[in-house]
């Protein structure tokens, strides 16, 4: 694969390699993958001979890969390291999770890079995109005090505000999108403490939804039933936003109309039922595919019971 990378950009050294996904297993996954044989050993010749300029590792998952890692920085010198940082995910990453693996805030880990002298690569700044498309009380807190300013502008000022950012990775769909994060970029203004706080007390509120913690990245996917794993949760996720889920006691009035109007929207999102999350047999393939450990078949059955109940 490393020799195939030369080949295909056509260059003869790579600015950045990292090894992706550390994390997953915990320190024996990473000495079963890396470590022992010979891998990393590999790759620090290839940099010493000027091959990589930079080489680092993105982390998901068991912590304990992560100090492994970091706690051996005489002996590796890593250059960077990827984790996923937002203003969500700085105190509340463990609560949100909900996963199976031991896992980290990200200000641990932020703060563990910035000790150790290892430069942060961000990645997921917006949540998924949760943090740009967020309950619109919330959003009017941010629109109030900074009219022109985009949700997303104010989560990648959050990530810039921190000195030991090497850069910031968004995923842009539309042109829009680029132009907005240039625009927030060219200069960057630092968030104030007051900001700070504001988003601070944001996420707490945030943190308190029953919402399942998927980025919709699709590394769950295919399922080998069919069922469309992220499209399932972002609708669920949404119902949450919109106020639907979760339902009423079954003796309030409005019990069956929130009801029928969750089991309504999930047809418009997904309107093939094969792909619906009562098609999940829960073989728990997707389990060891996910970067932010959610128990995948547990939240199906989260959807499931929604469905059942009368």
């Amino acid at each position: 694969m490393y020799e195939k990378s030369f080949r295909e950009l056509r260059v003869d050294y790579i600015d950045y390699y990292l090894l992706h996904s550390i994390g997953g297993g915990g320190v024996d996954g990473l000495r079963a993958r890396f470590l022992d044989n010979g891998v990393l050993e590999f790759l620090l010749r290839e940099r010493e001979a000027g091959r990589i300029r930079h080489l680092g590792f993105s982390y998901h998952g068991d912590v304990s890969a992560f100090d492994f890692l970091l706690d051996h920085q005489d002996e590796y010198h890593w250059d960077f390291a990827q984790i996923q940082m937002n203003y969500l995910d700085w105190r509340h990453a463990s609560l949100n999770k909900g996963g199976w693996r031991r896992d980290a805030d990200a200000e641990y880990l932020y703060d563990k890079l910035e000790k150790t002298g290892v430069q942060a690569v961000v990645m997921e700044p917006l949540r998924g995109g949760a943090l740009a498309r967020m309950r619109k009380d919330l959003a009017q807190r941010l629109t109030a005090l900074r009219p022109n300013d985009s949700l997303a502008s104010w989560a990648f000022r959050w990530v810039g505000s921190h000195p030991n950012i090497l850069t910031t990775l968004s995923g842009m769909n539309e042109m829009s999108h680029m132009v907005d994060n240039v625009r927030t970029f060219s200069p960057l203004d630092p968030c104030t403490e007051a900001e700070n706080h504001l988003l601070e007390e944001i996420a707490d509120v945030m943190a308190g939804f029953p919402v399942i913690p998927c980025t919709t990245c699709a590394y769950c996917m295919p399922c080998p039933y069919g069922v469309d794993i992220p499209g399932n949760f972002a609708y669920y996720n949404e119902a949450v936003d919109q106020k639907i889920l979760p339902l009423p006691d079954k003796q309030s009035a409005d019990y069956m109309s929130r009801k029928q109007q969750f089991t309504e929207g999930l047809r418009k999102a997904l309107p093939d039922t094969s792909k619906w999350a009562n098609q999940c047999t829960d073989c728990e393939e997707c389990l060891k595919k996910c970067p932010q450990q959610i128990r995948i078949p547990n939240q199906m059955s989260r959807i499931v019971e929604t469905l059942r109940r009368k």
